[in-house]
């Protein structure tokens, strides 16, 4: 006969299961963009079936992730959760359902969990029914499937929370140790299970654990006596610490090696605690649990349903308390009360102090540790009147309250139409391109500390040669054949070097070390052909933290089960062999359409249907050809009319800003017409050679997601640009400009190109700028070249590397001619590698015209000559002075006589306006030459150096000009010394300007 409970306990997962359902779209994803990333969870499961396949066990590195430069992302994020769906995807479901599955199971393991918690606590099947029902839809609870869709790790911790109390319970109820054996084994491994589903989860929920255990020792010696309490106190410790050696394995390195890579940006600006707290905000005022993320709504809150009926139910505890459950009732208020202060900001003295708190990012995280009090504050309702037709009802009306509430808003989601064909090494490497993510993290927090600044790309970089000579030939992912020619090769590849991986060099271990700047390994070869293999194998410490867990894991084994359960283990263990199966491919076809956006859509995707517009047009599908001339894109439209544009871009305009502006490279428009249309693009010859994106728009309509929502801007499938190779005779870095033009929204364009005789050993970043007559400041970009997406560490030696970048033209008021200053500097060290004025242009017309540098040899024949020199390093070859209404301009004509191969320190040049009568300095300008434009470091031997000083125009009837150069070093600043027409002086050079014309001699 079945029992009553199950009755209500299959009522209750029929419900876990319908909050699941509108996830189970075949051969789709569950997309989430507006509010996260779902689309980390392909790469995450991806990347952990690629890593056992690899032969990693437990996994800690995803090999192709970083842009195939390898990341180790599940040595410090908890993997459980991607497990469970590798389990499914092992036995052989296609990613996109072994997702789906690993999520429907999270929800019934959760529900199932509160009922047994509920009902074990209460003894009363309502209550066990109401607070599952709670649990499983609980707002926050679907929001870390349904708006936060990669947060399937923080989901199945919430499932472990009230199983871990369940556990917790019978321990401390067992009458002796026979009968607390099991519950002690499942608190051990549920404890465990919950650190490795999710990090901070395990971190915000353990100390409310800790606390109900010693309630639960704390209570029996109440009832039972000091040393019933104490031994059960005992078990209980006991069980957790058996959970933390299960589970050290993964926490104990990642919290001891997280100085190995760049945490720092996990706390940090929009991650900072202080940004997320909540105060009378707390609830959502709707009936209808609002679930999108706009500047206008927010779904980390309370739900309106939720809050009431949380205080109804809080009434019927405290009735309740007078018949019984005291300490689970006690337990449940100070889950509510401590919850829901830790969420606002009250409590910010806590998160202050508390260590490692801040790690936990939002305080309205602790709305999944509130969910258990209310869940079960809400299973209290069903405590209250007699058993009959009108609790029947009114309870089912409760639950029918909670699934409306939870559920409207779900009736429409949005999906990723993919098949396994869709989810590659390949195609995830684009969705960290396109999304400029690394390894699903969006701030690159586990990149190594020797990665400055972080990469954008770099799937396509090869291996060099560092010294010596050879070829390096990537065999496969981890190993590369090198052939070195000379006796001992330096080289260097393609794959981040953090402690744990192991290097062989023909089977043989091998020294290896990180390049500081790109992070890349660095090591020896010999001559002859190498097979060169890099795996992770983790440290000292993560080894023996694997064998602690593993030892524990035996003990617990032999000591706790039974032949009775022998048998369900070994099943179990059968089960989780699936994990190291060869996941089967799912069915391979063509994506229709595939597109991508960046605000909602980033993963490239099929659309079945076609891609629907606002307006009504819809897109079939199209064919992207390249010509002898440039590029040929057809449009095949279903339906519409008006205008649609397609526009050439770098992946870098997702990352556009008003400060930081992206250049559309070629643009076309062309009336929608049903059929194909096509468009065709003659591409600059200088246009530079990389992968591209072509971004469609309407005039007057924009793309919508399957459930109608707006898209951002619609991009079609990336595109590869192949340009025949410019060679370069150069002896050292150089940079040109070969053209600038502007735009039409009145930011300039500048067409670069770059050179390098070899290659070069880190992804520098570039400065340039612009500035007019007096070194007043008009534009600048900094970032790498190409924003990142053309490193300098793929460059190749003696060929020119074009990069085209747009700059914000600051204002017209600018004296002519501007200059352009191009610098490149290593961003660990802040060493300039690169500093030079590259040329000049005016405005004519509207447009810029440019003229690049020349090397000025001879003095003009305006200036007056001196014969001084600083130092016998630098020379003024002479000097001009001009005086207009209100500037008086000083020209320096500067000359380095020192050779090249002594270096050149940078100095700072100083200028007073003196009152001769009385010594007093009128005016004065203490700043690098040319105002930095031109550093006296990169100052080549026998070039006149123009540095022009003006200065508001003084008062006095005659003036005296003092010039010199300085260092600043500490807080020392000394000047160079002086030696003029072959005659020592001190360290200050006079001009002597009488009745403000300029004398004919220095002194």
């Amino acid at each position: 006969m079945i029992k009553r409970s199950h009755i209500f306990l299959a009522a209750a997962l029929l419900i876990a299961w319908a909050a699941a359902f509108p996830l189970l779209e075949p051969n789709a994803l569950l997309n989430t963009r507006g509010g996260g990333d779902s689309p980390f969870l392909l790469q995450r499961l991806h990347q952990l079936i690629a890593g056992l396949q690899g032969g990693q066990f437990p996994v800690r590195w995803m090999p192709n992730a970083a842009y195939g430069l390898g990341y180790p992302f599940f040595h410090f994020y908890a993997p459980f959760s991607i497990y469970v769906a590798a389990l499914f995807k092992g036995v052989g479901f296609p990613f996109t359902r072994a997702i789906q599955l690993a999520q429907l199971s999270g929800f019934l393991v959760a529900g199932w969990g509160m009922f047994a918690l509920a009902r074990t606590w209460f003894k009363d099947d309502w209550a066990a029914m109401l607070a599952s029902v709670a649990y499983t839809t609980a707002p926050f609870h679907f929001v870390n499937v349904y708006v936060r869709g990669d947060s399937l790790a923080e989901f199945w911790a919430m499932a472990f929370y009230p199983v871990t109390l369940l556990a917790a319970t019978k321990v401390g109820r067992a009458n002796d140790w026979r009968e607390a054996r099991l519950p002690f084994l499942g608190l051990a491994f549920s404890f465990a299970a919950l650190v490795l589903s999710h990090n901070i989860s395990a971190l915000i929920f353990s100390p409310f654990l800790a606390i109900y255990c010693l309630q639960c020792g704390a209570g029996s010696a109440i009832s039972r006596g000091l040393k019933y309490a104490q031994q059960r106190i005992v078990w209980l410790v006991g069980a957790g610490l058996v959970g933390l050696l299960l589970s050290a394995w993964f926490w104990l390195p990642a919290i001891v090696e997280k100085e190995l890579v760049q945490l720092g940006p996990v706390t940090e600006g929009y991650f900072s605690y202080v940004n997320h707290f909540r105060g009378w905000d707390l609830v959502q005022p709707t009936l209808i649990f609002d679930y999108a993320v706009t500047a206008n709504a927010d779904p980390f809150r309370l739900g309106l349903v939720q809050a009431v009926l949380t205080g109804v139910g809080v009434i019927g505890l405290l009735w309740r308390w007078r018949t019984g459950q005291r300490r689970e009732i006690s337990f449940v208020l100070l889950l509510l009360v401590m919850a829901s202060w830790m969420i606002t900001p009250l409590s910010r003295i806590a998160w202050e102090g508390l260590p490692l708190l801040d790690f936990t990012q939002f305080p309205w995280r602790f709305l999944s540790v509130q969910a258990v009090g209310t869940a079960l504050a809400i299973g209290g309702l069903g405590l209250f009147g007699k058993e009959g037709l009108v609790k029947q009802l009114g309870m089912a009306g409760i639950v029918v309250l909670m699934a409306w509430s939870a559920l409207s808003d779900l009736r429409q989601v949005d999906f990723l139409a993919l098949h396994d064909s869709d989810v590659t090494a390949a195609r995830l490497a684009e969705y960290e391109w396109f999304t400029s993510n690394i390894g699903t993290t969006i701030s690159a927090e586990y990149l190594p500390q020797t990665v400055q600044p972080r990469p954008y790309a770099g799937f396509e970089a090869r291996g060099f040669f560092a010294s010596g000579d050879g070829t390096i030939e990537r065999m496969e992912d981890g190993v590369w054949r090198v052939t070195g020619v000379s006796a001992e090769n330096h080289i260097h590849l393609p794959h981040l070097a953090i402690d744990g991986i192991r290097v062989r060099v023909n089977g043989e271990r091998s020294a290896w070390a990180s390049q500081n700047g790109t992070g890349w390994l660095r090591l020896t070869v010999p001559a002859g052909e190498n097979i060169v293999s890099v795996d992770y194998v983790g440290t000292r410490l993560t080894r023996s933290a694997e064998f602690l867990s593993l030892l524990t894991l035996i003990l617990v084994l032999i000591s706790f089960i039974n032949r009775r359960n022998l048998v369900v283990t070994g099943a179990v263990t059968l089960l989780f062999t699936g994990l190291v199966l060869i996941a089967r491919d799912g069915s391979v076809q063509a994506s229709r359409a595939p597109s991508w956006d960046f605000a909602q859509q980033a993963y490239l995707h099929g659309s079945p249907d076609g891609i629907l517009f606002s307006n009504g047009a819809r897109l079939g599908d199209y064919t992207i050809s390249h010509t002898e001339n440039g590029l040929t894109v057809t449009l095949d439209w279903l339906s519409g009319s008006g205008t649609a544009t397609i526009a050439l871009a770098t992946p870098a305009i997702n990352r556009a800003t008003p400060t930081i502006p992206v250049p559309i490279l070629a643009e076309q428009s062309q009336p929608i017409a049903l059929g194909p249309v096509a468009y065709q693009f003659a591409l600059d010859e200088n246009l530079p050679a990389g992968r591209y994106l072509l971004r469609l728009t309407l005039a007057d309509g924009v793309a919508l997601t399957e459930d109608g929502q707006p898209r951002g801007d619609l991009f079609l499938a990336p595109i590869e640009i192949e340009r025949p190779a410019e060679i370069a005779d150069v002896a050292q870095l150089t940079a040109r400009v070969d053209e600038i033009e502007r735009l039409e929204n009145g930011n300039i364009l500048l067409k670069t190109a770059w050179a390098t005789p070899q290659r070069l050993a880190a992804n520098y970043q570039m400065t340039w700028r612009v500035y007019d007559r007096f070194g007043r400041f008009y534009a600048e970009l900094d970032a790498q070249p190409a924003y990142g997406f053309s490193p300098t560490t793929l460059w190749q030696p003696n060929i020119w590397q074009h990069d085209w970048l747009a700059l914000n033209w600051l204002a017209e008021d600018g004296v002519e001619p501007y200059s352009v200053v191009a610098t490149m500097r290593d961003v660990p060290s802040g060493d300039f590698v690169y500093q030079r004025e590259l040329g000049t242009f005016v405005i004519r017309n509207g447009q810029p015209v440019y003229s690049a540098r020349q090397p000025q040899q001879e003095l003009p024949a305006t200036a007056i000559a001196t014969a001084t020199t600083f130092g016998n390093q630098i020379e003024l070859a002479g000097y001009e002075i001009e005086e207009t209404t209100d500037l008086f301009l000083v020209t320096l004509y500067w000359r380095r006589i020192s050779p090249l191969s002594e270096p050149l320190d940078d100095y700072l040049r100083f200028l007073y306006l003196v009152n001769p009568i009385t010594g007093e300095i009128l005016q004065q300008m203490n700043t690098p030459p040319r105002f930095g434009i031109a550093p006296t470091s990169g100052w080549h031997t026998g070039e006149i150096i123009t540095d022009l000083v003006a200065l508001p125009r003084p008062t006095a009837p005659s003036l005296d000009i003092q010039v010199g150069l300085f260092q600043i070093i500490n807080d020392s600043y000394p000047r160079l010394p002086i030696t003029s027409a072959g005659v020592a002086q001190e360290d200050l050079l006079l001009l002597t300007q009488c009745e403000k014309r300029p004398c004919d001699t220095a002194k």
